[in-house]
Parts: structure tokens; sequence; C-alpha cells
């Protein structure tokens, strides 16, 4: 790590701090007045699959409730990396890749899950395409950094995003909004609660969101809509005795877009250059198709909850359907080269048991077991060439774990944890109806969690921390070779601060990775849309990160947060690269990319809120605004295709009436339209990328009762 880097992010940390502090010493020597708004409140979270203090837990933690995400105009997953520290969430057309703290995936092969897991109400979501979703009756969303080697440990090298939903309530109340913006987006949402019996207490959410896009589609003179979504999700909540409680939820949605696939040549690199207008920049595209995903989940789970006394047990059962057809031009151009379509359906079962203690003594426990089935298919990849392959995989997985917690007195505790991941994956394929692989294989690992804490009162606490993850083996689904691929390991170290003594909450981490065998999507196979996989050797990651928030004077309250990488490839002299070609497009190379970065590994990101609330006799005023900044990354191992550093912008101004029944809103994104990718493929025709959404602007109108 370069002394400039360090001294940069000291910098920022240490003015993040001094602002705040100042302002809470003058804040804490006045009263405040009666029309004073405080949003500063104890955040409780279930990161250790127990309900705890956020800053009694010794993990590197995001924390973001309903009025965080309101705040910041979050509506969906994909939203995220505006608010959380460490965080890229790319959208890889039908797949949702998050990285954390540069650990993430490229890979959209059958049967592959992200390396950064995604649970919604404790239910793990497999299959990437799920990822992706809009928020509506969210409670709170935690973002865990690092390995999940233990309690939420399936395949998570990177870290996990814990989506936790509101309950239903025994007292009848609702939310209702409906917005307007650019390119014609209109959206609408509706949430309600309330008893159906004096045991019994359900819920329902729902969410509707369309535009016209931002982008043309020259060729066929159409817009390409960015989102065209619907969701319904509820929740029956049912107290079958005083210690029992019985959850039943289900859920649909439909994500529905053609923006995912708005491909350009990224610096006109297409081997169909001089042949048509290649386009290069954002707004249209030159496709001879009109591009599109259609996705559809629809899930349910349920979840029972034994409180019986000196401990708790907890089951949950899960099943999901997923749909997902993509229709996608990979040539870029307005010839008819080279065009797929991928109808990649998926099924998945989740069953996981867990018990937790509730001693008083300094003694506690948590013991679990998870099992998961995943039947992803390609039913079928077919291309514009003719080529028709059918893909099958069929995953299997059974961890049990568990972790022991020891108050040593004096301030010092320790926890142990331990999960034995064994995991089975099969494959089959077929091209042009002839089979060509019938294969499977399998894999176990033990991983663990070692953490040292000590509290030196409840308003400052440090802990240390070594944990291991593992990410199972995959095959090139829809290559021929019948080839698995290695699992990934990665060895985490991390030393953490957590404080509010001085005034403002904040906390401080500092990690080191070893990352072995490095799961690497190399190319797009132009003849099948497949991606191609291998094992990077290893790569080292440094890193610091901090997060500060403080209500400072009577009506303000600032937050800021960054993350310092420092990541490269520590052995990887024969990696597959793609060089590109005089006359357009990319050759196939062996080139020694050690020394260089990982992808989607900014050394700098940074994001800031600040927001204003003030209680008048005519209602409740408010403004925010939110800026996020990103130093360059790369999307491939050899570093030559970059995003360049980007900032972006956005705000939020609103009126609402005193009792908190009647609010407008006026909210922009991007406001100073910069121009940065969402997400960039390379292959042999070339380098395509996918431009993020230009500035946006709108108004919502939101109505509550009860």
């Amino acid at each position: 790590m370069t002394r400039r880097k360090t001294v940069y992010l000291a910098s920022v940390a240490a003015i993040a701090l001094a602002v705040p502090l100042a302002h809470a010493q003058d804040a804490q020597g006045n009263a405040a007045p009666d029309d004073t708004v405080r949003r500063e409140k104890t955040i409780v979270v279930t990161a250790q699959k127990r309900e705890q203090r956020l800053q009694d837990v010794p993990i590197a933690i995001t924390a973001i409730d309903a009025d965080k995400l309101e705040a910041a105009a979050i509506d969906s997953t994909a939203d995220l990396t505006r608010i959380t520290p460490g965080l890229v969430f790319v959208a890889n057309g039908a797949w949702a890749q998050p990285s954390i703290r540069g650990v993430g995936t490229k890979s959209s092969a059958a049967g592959d899950s992200a390396n950064v897991a995604t649970y919604v109400d404790g239910v793990y979501l497999a299959g990437q395409q799920a990822g992706f979703f809009d928020f509506n009756n969210i409670e709170r969303i935690e973002v865990l950094k690092g390995p999940q080697g233990t309690l939420y440990g399936r395949n998570a090298t990177g870290g996990a995003i814990n989506i936790i939903t509101r309950d239903p309530s025994s007292e009848f109340s609702g939310e209702a909004s409906a917005h307007y913006g650019s390119y014609n987006e209109r959206g609408a949402k509706l949430y309600l609660t309330g008893p159906l019996s004096s045991r019994l207490n359900a819920d329902l959410a729902l969410v509707y969101a369309e535009d016209d896009g931002y982008t043309h589609n020259a060729t066929i003179n159409r817009d390409l809509p960015s989102k065209d979504n619907i969701g319904a999700r509820s929740k029956f909540l049912f107290k079958v005795a005083d210690n029992f409680d019985l959850t039943f939820a289900v859920d649909y949605q439909r994500y529905k877009n053609s923006q995912g696939y708005a491909y350009i040549s990224v610096d006109g690199n297409n081997s169909s250059a001089g042949l048509t207008p290649i386009a290069s920049r954002p707004g249209e595209v030159t496709l001879d198709i009109y591009p599109y995903l259609d996705s559809e989940q629809t899930g349910a789970y349920i979840k029972g909850e034994w409180d019986l006394g000196d401990y708790s047990l907890t089951s949950i059962a899960s099943y999901r359907y997923l749909s997902s057809i993509a229709f996608l031009d990979t040539d870029t151009t307005a010839l008819p080269l080279s065009s797929f379509l991928i109808d990649a359906p998926s099924t998945t079962w989740t069953q996981e048991v867990y018990a937790s203690s509730n001693y008083s003594g300094a003694l506690n426990w948590t013991v679990g077991l998870f099992a998961l089935e995943d039947k992803a298919q390609r039913d079928p990849n077919l291309s514009s060439s003719g080529s028709v392959t059918q893909v099958d995989t069929h995953d299997f997985a059974l961890a049990p774990y568990g972790e022991l917690y020891v108050d040593w007195g004096g301030g010092w505790s320790s926890i142990f944890g331990v999960r034995y991941s064994y995991e089975e994956k099969d494959l089959k394929n077929s091209s042009n109806g002839t089979p060509r692989v019938d294969t499977g294989d399998s894999w176990a690992d033990l991983t663990y969690r070692l953490t040292l804490q000590y509290e030196v009162d409840p308003d400052l606490m440090f802990y240390g921390t070594h944990s291991t993850g593992f990410k199972s083996g995959v095959y090139n689904s829809a290559g021929f070779d019948g080839k698995a691929i290695d699992p990934e390991t990665i060895d985490a170290f991390e030393l953490g601060m957590k404080s509010t003594k001085f005034g403002p909450i904040f906390n401080l981490n500092a990690f080191y990775y070893k990352y072995d065998d490095i799961q690497i999507q190399k190319s797009l196979n132009v003849a099948t849309g497949a991606p191609s996989l291998e094992n990077a050797a290893a790569a080292d990651i440094l890193g610091l990160e901090f997060e500060v928030s403080q209500d400072f004077g009577d009506y303000w309250q600032a937050s800021i947060g960054g993350t310092l990488l420092d990541t490269e490839f520590t052995d990887f002299p024969d990696a597959s690269v793609l060089v590109p070609l005089p006359g357009g497009g990319n050759a196939n190379a062996t080139q020694d990319v050690t020394g260089q970065p990982l992808l989607r590994a900014p050394d700098v990101s940074v994001n800031a809120n600040l927001r204003y609330d003030r209680d008048y006799s005519f209602g409740r005023l408010g403004a925010s605004g939110t800026a996020y900044y990103s130093s360059e990354y790369a999307f491939e191992p050899a570093g030559r295709v970059k995003q360049d550093a980007y900032t972006t912008l956005g705000f939020q101004v609103y009126w609402q009436t005193l009792d908190d029944r009647y609010r407008v809103s006026v909210f922009g994104s991007n406001i100073t339209e910069e121009e940065y990718f969402a997400n960039v493929n390379i292959s042999t025709r070339g380098d395509t990328g996918v431009f993020a959404a230009p500035a946006e602007f709108g108004i919502r109108l939101t109505a509550r009762f009860n």
C-alpha cells in the first residue's frame, strides 16, 4: 500500500470525524428545541443469528434502515453501492453480481452463484438472477463485509447482503405512494398490515415501476426500457403459543428490461468496425434486434421460532422457482451477425435449522445445519448461427455449523465458529441434440472464525478476527470438456473498532485477505454465448474502511464512509486474456498479469450523505444530498479495459405533515450527468459495455394511514 493512498484515506477519515465531533459538542451543550427532528437510534441486527445492538457486534457491517433508504432514494438492490462502503453492485445482464472489497465474480455459468451471498428474511437466494428486486416493505438491510465462513457461509467468500422485511403488525396500518420521473418513469407502492385474528397478523406489499428507457436503438427506431417491474410479497405471522411463532411468506416478482443488454462498443473496439457504424456513446445503440430480459421468480418459506427459555430453536424451509429469458445482440451492430436467446430456469429448495442459547452467564452458543438442492438449466442457449446448447446442473449442499461465545470478564470475550461445507455438482449438456457431457464432482472444506473482542465500556469496543471462506467448485457448464473449476478459498485477518464514545458513531476496520484459486471468467464463447472460467493462482487484498454518522446542531445529520483497497494478483503468470487486433476485435493470448489489480476493485471509494429536517407550523421540511466517488477499476485481469474514476450526486427535498400522514418529495440521481459503465464484457468480437443511467429526476407522493 503506497504512502499516498494511506495519507489520503487517513485525511478523509480525520475530516469525517472532526466535523461531526465539533458540531456534536455544540449540540450537547444546548437543549434541543421542540422543532428538532432526531434520527439517530439504536440499530438492532441479526448478523450472528441473534438480535444484538449493531455497535456490539464484532463484524464489519453496514446497516441501513428504512429511514436511511428513503432519505437516499434507494429503491432496489442495484442502488446499494451508493450508500455502502466497499460494495460494487453490478448488473451483468440478467445476473446480479455484487463485489465487496474486491471479492466478486463475473461468471454467469449455470449453477454458479455470487461470492456475496444474498438472504431475504434468512432465506438464501442461490440464483444470481434472484438478486434483483425493488424495495417496498424493508425494515433494514445488513451488508456483512468479509468471508462469512460460519453462520452465513454458503459460497460467501466476499460477504453477505441480509435483507429483512417488516413483520405483520397486530394493528391496522398502511402506506401508499406513487411517483413520476424522467423518461416517463411511473411507479407505485402499497403496503398494508393488520390482524386477521387475535393470534394471526398479515401484510401485503405491492410494487410497480416502469419507464420508456434512456437509450434509443437507432437501427429499429425503438427506445429500450430500463425497467418494467412488478412485485408482490405477503407474510402471515401466527402466534401459535406465547413461546412459538410461525411465519409463512410468499412472493412474486417480474423483473423486465432492455437496458441491461443495450450494448455499445467500448472505445470502438469491434470486429465489424469499418463495415457499419459502431455506437460507443451513451443514449444510443445500433442493434439489429430488440434486446430484452424477462425474469420472473416465485418463492415461499415457512419459519418456526420457539423460545425454550435457555435457548431458542429456529427452522426455515424455502422454495424458489426462477424463470429468466434473455435475448441479446453480441456483435453490437446493425448487422445480423451474432445474437443469442438464453432461457435460464432454476428451482431451489433450502432447509435450515439452528439453535441459539440465551444464557445470562459467560457462555453462549449457536449450532445449526443448512441444506440446499438447486437445479439450474439453459433450456436452451440458442445462437443466430444455429447452435443449440442444452445445460442441466444439479447442486446439493450440506453444512453443519456452530459458534461458541465466551465472556472472559474484564471486558474481554471471544468467538470461535466453524462450518463444514459439503457440495455436490452434476452436469449434463448437449450440442444440437447430441449429448456431450455427463459428469459430476464433489468438494468439501472446513472454514472457521476466531474473534477476540475487548469492550472498554458500552460506547467503545475493539476486536480482531481471523476468518476463512470457501466457494464451491463449478463447471464451464456450456463447454464440452467436462472439466471442473476448483473451489476458491480466502484467509482473512481484520482489526476493528466501534465507538460512540465521543459523540458520533465511528467504526474503523483494517483488513488483509489472502485469496487463492480465484474463479475468473476469461471470455465469452462467441459460438455458444457461454462464459469460460479458469482458476487464477492467488491474490492479496489489503484495505482500510471507515463509517462515521452523527446528528449535529439541531436539524442536521451527516454520514460518510470510505474504503481504501490495494489489491493484486500475486501469482498469475499464464492468465488467458484478450488482446485487441488492428482491425477491431480481440485475439486470445496468454499473459503474465501478476501485480495487476483485481476486477471491480476501486482503490478508493467514498460515500457521503448530508440531511436537514425541521418542523414548522405548516409541516416538516427536509432535504438530503448523497455523493458517491469511485476511483478507476479494471473489468478484466490484464487491466486493459477500465472504468475511469467517477462521482455521482443525488438529492431529495420533501414536505411532510406533522402527523406523518402525507408527504411530497422531489428527488434526483446522477444529477451532474456523469458517464460511466454499469458493466463491461470482453470477447473475441470486441469490448462491449452498458452505460449506467444518466441524470434522472422525479416527484413522489406518499400517504400513511391507520
